[in-house]
C-alpha cells in the first residue's frame, strides 16, 4: 500500500507526511523484529500491526527531505493472507471494517453497523439486546483495546489509535481481532528503551515520551476517540445505558491492571483519575492550528469527567473453559456477585459457624456454580465446605453430610480444562516399541487448561504450540546455551519447523506453550507413555501420561512459579481423562534438584534405569497421591 502526502487541511492538520514521521515506520519494524517485539506479537495472535518499513522522497539542494513528494510504503496484510490462506478463509475478507465507519450511520442505513451486529448476536444467541451489547463491548475490550494497552504497559510502545487507524475484524457479529495502521502515530516510553535496548543503543528517539506524560494523550485517542465513541453508538440505540457498558470496560481494565503489568501507570490513570484529556478538534480547526506542528499541543486539550473511574472493582476476574470469564464482586463481608461482562450470573454466600464453612451459590449455570465454590475454597483457604442446596451435578462429589473436600473439588470441577474427546472407534493399536494401546483422542486445538491462581493473582494458561505463532520463541529458547545441552534441540528455524511439524503428525504427543498472564514462560511435551520410548521400561497402563518440562523464561523461574505450573501440567493430565491414573517422568538420575522438586508436588522415585542416551530416574505420580498433595499447595 502507498501512503502519500496530501496538501490539504482536513479538520485540524495539514495532511503532509514528514521525514521524521516516515522514520518512525522504519523503527517500528525494528521493534517488532526484536526479541521483545516477537513476544508482543506472540501474545496477541488476533492483532496485526501493519508496518511501514520503507519510504522515499525528493531532497532539496541542502539534502533535506521534502514533505510534499514523500511516499511511505505500507505492508498490505490482505495480500499476504491471499498467499497463505485457503479460498474458504478468503471469503471472510469482508469481515474487516474501519472502526470509524461502523460507528456512524452511513448513507442508506437506518442505524450504525455496530448496532446491527449487536442485534444479530442477540437474535442468534437468543439473549436480550442488553446482554448482547454487554458481551459485544466485552469482546471489543479483549480484542481491540486490551492489545494496545498491553503494548503500552508491558513494552512501552505507544500507538495513538483513533477510529480511523483501527481496522476491526468481526466474526459472527462479534469483535474477533484488529489491525492497527499508521506508524506516524506511534511513540515509545522509558520502558521501551529498556525492553528494546539493543535497538535504541542508549539514545532516545525523536518520538520518545515519558510514560506519565503520554498517558493522558494515549487515553484520548484509544479511550476517548475509539472506545467512548463505540460505547456511545451502542448506547444511543436504547439497548443499554452508557453507564452499564462503562462498568464492563472497567471490569476488563481491572483484570489487565491485576495482571502484573511492567508499567501500571496507564491503567491507574484510566481507573483512578477523575478526569480524562479531551482534544478540542473543532476549536483547533476554527483557530486554524496545524496540530501536527503545534509547539504546545496541550493548548487544544481540556478535561472531561472520567466515566471509567466510577463503580466497584471486582476482587478477581477468572477465565472459564467456554471462552468467557467470571468477575467476583464483593457485596458484603460474606456475599459476592458473580458477573460476566457486567451481567449477573450468580450470587455467592459464605457463612462460617464454629469453624465450619457453609456455601450457597445461587445460579443455574454449572460453570458459575463451580467457580463460586472455587472462590470459597481459595479465598478463604479452607479444606472443606458444606454445600447448601447443592444441585444435581455436584452431589456425586459430596459426602453424606453434604460436605465437599478440596481434593474432591480439584479432581472433579470442570472449570479449568478442555476434556479429551473420545475417538470415534476405540480400537487397540501396536506401537513401534511393541506395546499395544487404545486409539487416542484428538489433540487440543488451542487453549486446553487455564486457571486463575489465588494468592499469586495470575492466570496460568497451557495451549497447544502453534508453528506460526511460536516458532521464534521456540527457536530462541532451544538455542539458549543454558537449555540446549539438556534438551539437545539446538538448531536453525528450519530444523525447528521440521521438529514441530513431525510432532504435529505424531498422535501420541503434542507440544505445549505455558503462559502466565499471557506471557510465554515454558515449553512442554505431553505424551501417552505406552507408545512412548518410556513405555517398555515399566508396567505401563493404557492411559498413563508423561510430560517433558522446560521453564525457559528467566522472569518465571524459582519454586514459587514451579510449584504452580508443574502442578498445573499434572492436574490437566488427570482432569482430561478420568482413566489416567498415573503421570510419569524420566529426568536424568543425577539431577538431584529436579528429583527434590518433583517429590514436593507428588512424584515418587521408583527406580533408575538406562535409556540409550542417559541414565534416568523413573518417577510416578499417582492420581490419589497427587490430589492429596495438591490440596496443601499455596493459594
Amino acid at each position: 500500500m502507498l501512503k502519500v502526502s496530501l496538501p490539504i487541511k482536513l479538520t485540524n492538520s495539514l495532511r503532509l507526511l514528514s521525514v521524521k514521521e516516515a522514520k518512525r515506520g522504519i523503527l517500528f519494524s525494528r521493534l517488532l523484529g526484536h526479541e521483545a517485539g516477537h513476544e508482543l506479537s506472540q501474545r496477541l495472535p488476533t492483532t496485526t500491526f501493519i508496518e511501514e518499513p520503507a519510504w522515499a522522497t525528493v531532497t532539496n539542494p541542502q539534502g533535506e527531505g521534502l514533505d510534499l513528494p514523500l511516499i511511505s510504503l505500507r505492508d498490505n496484510p490482505f495480500f499476504a493472507e491471499k498467499r497463505t490462506q485457503s479460498a474458504s478463509t478468503l471469503a471472510n475478507e469482508g469481515n474487516t471494517h474501519l472502526l470509524a465507519t461502523v460507528n456512524q450511520v452511513c448513507a442508506g442505513q437506518q442505524q450504525a453497523q455496530v448496532v446491527s451486529w449487536v442485534q444479530q448476536v442477540a437474535k442468534r444467541e437468543d439473549i436480550s439486546q442488553h446482554q448482547a451489547a454487554c458481551d459485544w463491548i466485552g469482546a471489543f475490550m479483549q480484542n481491540v483495546i486490551a492489545p494496545l494497552c498491553i503494548a503500552r504497559s508491558d513494552y512501552g510502545v505507544v500507538m495513538l489509535a483513533h477510529q480511523q487507524n483501527i481496522l476491526l475484524r468481526v466474526d459472527n457479529g462479534m469483535p474477533a481481532g484488529m489491525m492497527y495502521r499508521d506508524c506516524q502515530g506511534s511513540g515509545v516510553t522509558e520502558l521501551a528503551l529498556e525492553r528494546f535496548a539493543s535497538v535504541f543503543e542508549g539514545e532516545k528517539p525523536e518520538y520518545f515520551m515519558e510514560g506519565e506524560f503520554v498517558n493522558p494523550y494515549l487515553a484520548y485517542y484509544l479511550i476517548g476517540n475509539s472506545l467512548i465513541n463505540t460505547v456511545a453508538t451502542i448506547a444511543a440505540s436504547g439497548m443499554v445505558t452508557e453507564q452499564v457498558l462503562y462498568q464492563v470496560c472497567r471490569e476488563k481494565l481491572a483484570a489487565l491492571a491485576a495482571a502484573s503489568p511492567v508499567d501500571p501507570s496507564f491503567y491507574n490513570y484510566l481507573l483512578n483519575s477523575d478526569t480524562l484529556h479531551w482534544k478540542r478538534n473543532f476549536l483547533c480547526f476554527v483557530e486554524e492550528h496545524n496540530e501536527a506542528t503545534l509547539s504546545d499541543p496541550t493548548k487544544i486539550y481540556r478535561e472531561i469527567p472520567n466515566s471509567l473511574s466510577e463503580g466497584v472493582l471486582p476482587d478477581c476476574v477468572k477465565p472459564l473453559p467456554d471462552g468467557s470469564d467470571v468477575a467476583i464482586y464483593p457485596l458484603a463481608i460474606d456475599q459476592w456477585s458473580l458477573k460476566t461482562n457486567g451481567v449477573e450470573r450468580g450470587l455467592l454466600n459464605i457463612h462460617e459457624t464454629s469453624g465450619a464453612i457453609s456455601v450457597n451459590v445461587a445460579t443455574d449455570d454449572p460453570l458459575i456454580y463451580w467457580s463460586g465454590l472455587e472462590h470459597a475454597f481459595f479465598a478463604l483457604d479452607c479444606q472443606q465446605i458444606t454445600c447448601e442446596h447443592a444441585p444435581e451435578f455436584v452431589r456425586g462429589c459430596l459426602d453424606t453430610e453434604q460436605r465437599l473436600t478440596r481434593a474432591s473439588f480439584l479432581e472433579h470441577a470442570p472449570i479449568w480444562h478442555q476434556p479429551d474427546h473420545k475417538p470415534t472407534d476405540e480400537i487397540r493399536l501396536e506401537a513401534s516399541n511393541g506395546l499395544t494401546h487404545p486409539s487416542r483422542p484428538a489433540k487440543p486445538v488451542d487453549v486446553f487448561y487455564q486457571r486463575y491462581i489465588y494468592g499469586m493473582n495470575k492466570v496460568l494458561t497451557f495451549r497447544k504450540a502453534s508453528l506460526s505463532r511460536d516458532l521464534e520463541c521456540f527457536n530462541r529458547w532451544h538455542n539458549d546455551p543454558a537449555i540446549s545441552p539438556v534438551w539437545e534441540l539446538e538448531g536453525s528455524h528450519q530444523d525447528h519447523i521440521d521438529y514441530l511439524t513431525k510432532m504435529e503428525s505424531d498422535p501420541h504427543q503434542f507440544p505445549v506453550i505455558g503462559e502466565f498472564d499471557g506471557v510465554p514462560f515454558g515449553y512442554f511435551e505431553i505424551y501417552w507413555t505406552p507408545e512412548d520410548r518410556l513405555g517398555p521400561y515399566y508396567q505401563a497402563q493404557d492411559f498413563d501420561r508423561g510430560a517433558h518440562m522446560l521453564s525457559a523464561n528467566p522472569r518465571f523461574r524459582g519454586w514459587r512459579y514451579f510449584s504452580v505450573w508443574s502442578r498445573g501440567i499434572v492436574h490437566y493430565c488427570f482432569l482430561a481423562n478420568a482413566k489416567t491414573n498415573n503421570v510419569m517422568g524420566e529426568p536424568r538420575a543425577d539431577n538431584k534438584k529436579v528429583l527434590a522438586l518433583t517429590e514436593r508436588i507428588g512424584f515418587e522415585h521408583l527406580f533408575d534405569f538406562d535409556f540409550p542416551h542417559k541414565r534416568a530416574a523413573m518417577l510416578q505420580c499417582k492420581r490419589e497421591r497427587f490430589f492429596e498433595f495438591y490440596t496443601s499447595q499455596a493459594r
